[in-house]
């Protein structure tokens, strides 16, 4: 939403959307006729209360410029003197620290290694021994700001890379942080169709805020500064939304998350498109220590029934030569210190172990000496995209859009024909929206996806 660029009728309709996006943040709805979930007599799973979450929105700038309001309050993180200044405000790194330039006024300094919060002036309570902690719940305030020109809810940090090496410079990072329910209308805008059918929206909101309070529980367990990417590396949020249908399925599903048999809280991975047959998430994402929770039974494989075949990327075909294929997947594996670095030409790309729904699960990769090396799906997906210099960008028309597979030589030339789009993983956006046109609801649409998960009342 860009204030600058309306006229007078424009300003009145932003103020009006906005009155609205903000009226929802507080709003608690009871559910709505299209979510027929388990009865809320039910105990709710311990919480309490609405959390927050901190989401990274722009990582590694040189300069971030802040407003939402004509004048805005800076403060150090950690404690100190606030100061309130006009906005707009450019924050920008420093060999001495970040150095704050406000619209008309003097600049203002800290020292290196000072991380700082930016609160609109309305939503700052002066005394408080952070900006966040004099509100109810420790959530932000109902209150917006803009970084880079993109609004979005809460307030915001600025958090320095102080420890970048000599070889790096150093950059920042805007953190904005903000009540779980005000996020979730800008994943699902961002996450799903326009259009969709609004039992799609809803298990996407369930789905999306499983996934956003466990990465939120394990980021904090670890001590990051912040809970969430705002990318495909954690999911896709774009800011403040005008998508009616993302803020009323946020709404009729408010503090609704999937648990499993014994009451733990799932990480809900989702995907764009299954193709039919989808993935464990210990075969896409392994099971490393402090990742024992990929073997939450929801989230295993099984076969099932699917509605993606709509998806533009059900069915696709791409072609490599030979050789370049074989240099990404030895570049994958330098990178990654895999033996398939050490391949030469590559001759054979077959599965060798499938799981339940008939998606593979390894693949056996040979070479012109006979040699083979075994790599999971998700491994040769990535190897297939690797970037390497000499060689064509991958593109959206060439990439290699999931590990599920079929590969074959000829004359020289790889033909790599696949299914569906992204890990396979839980959630299959594409099939939310097939079994929501076939008349399913949101419960019925996640008990098909986490096969023995239960929604539950968080909060």
């Amino acid at each position: 939403m860009t204030w600058a660029s309306a006229g007078r009728r424009g300003h009145i309709a932003q103020l009006i959307l906005l009155c609205s996006v903000l009226a929802g943040m507080l709003v608690t709805l009871s559910g709505c006729e299209l979510f027929r979930a388990e009865p809320r007599t039910e105990a709710p799973v311990a919480l309490g209360k609405e959390p927050e979450v901190r989401v990274r929105v722009v990582p590694g700038a040189s300069t971030l410029t802040f407003g939402g309001a004509s004048r805005v309050v800076l403060r150090p993180i950690s404690g100190g003197v606030a100061s309130t200044v006009p906005a707009p405000v450019t924050i920008e790194m420093t060999p001495q620290g970040l150095r704050a330039k406000p619209a008309g006024a003097a600049p203002i300094t800290w020292p290196f290694g000072t991380d700082i919060e930016v609160i609109p002036q309305a939503s700052w309570t002066s005394g408080s021994s952070s900006a966040s902690s004099s509100r109810a719940g420790g959530t932000p305030a109902s209150t917006t700001v803009t970084i880079n020109g993109v609004m979005y809810p809460g307030l915001a940090q600025v958090r320095g890379r102080w420890n970048a090496s000599a070889a790096d410079e150093a950059t920042l990072d805007a953190v904005c942080v903000m009540p779980i329910e005000s996020y979730l209308p800008g994943v699902l805008s961002k996450e799903l169709i326009k259009g969709w059918p609004r039992q799609s929206y809803e298990a996407q909101a369930i789905a999306a805020r499983s996934y956003a309070l466990h990465e939120r529980r394990r980021a904090r367990s670890l001590g990051k500064a912040w809970d969430l990417e705002n990318d495909t590396s954690d999911q896709v949020f774009g800011g403040i939304t005008s998508d009616r249908t993302s803020m009323e399925a946020a709404r009729a599903t408010r503090g609704r998350v999937l648990v499993d048999s014994a009451g733990e809280l799932v990480r809900a991975y989702f995907s764009s498109t299954c193709g039919g047959r989808p993935a464990s998430a210990p075969d896409a994402f392994g099971t490393p220590a402090g990742q024992e929770f990929n073997r939450a039974a929801p989230l295993q494989a099984r076969a099932r029934p699917h509605a993606c075949q709509t998806a533009s990327l059900y069915r696709w075909t791409i072609d490599r030569s030979d050789t370049d294929l074989s240099r990404r997947l030895r570049t994958w594996g330098q990178f990654n210190g895999h033996e398939v670095r050490s391949l030469s030409l590559v001759r054979a790309v077959e599965p060798a172990r499938s799981n339940t729904a008939g998606r593979p699960i390894d693949y056996r990769v040979t070479d012109d000496r006979g040699r083979t090396f075994t790599l999971r799906g998700e491994q040769l997906r990535q190897a297939i995209n690797q970037s390497v210099e000499g060689l064509p960008n991958v593109t959206r028309a060439t990439r290699a859009n999931s590990g599920d597979v079929d590969v074959s030589f000829s004359g020289g030339r790889a033909t790599i024909q696949g299914r569906g789009f992204g890990h396979g993983v839980g959630l299959c956006q594409w099939c939310a929206r097939g079994f929501a046109l076939e008349g399913r609801d949101a419960s019925q649409i996640l008990a098909l996806m986490y096969p023995g998960s239960t929604v539950r009342q968080r909060y």
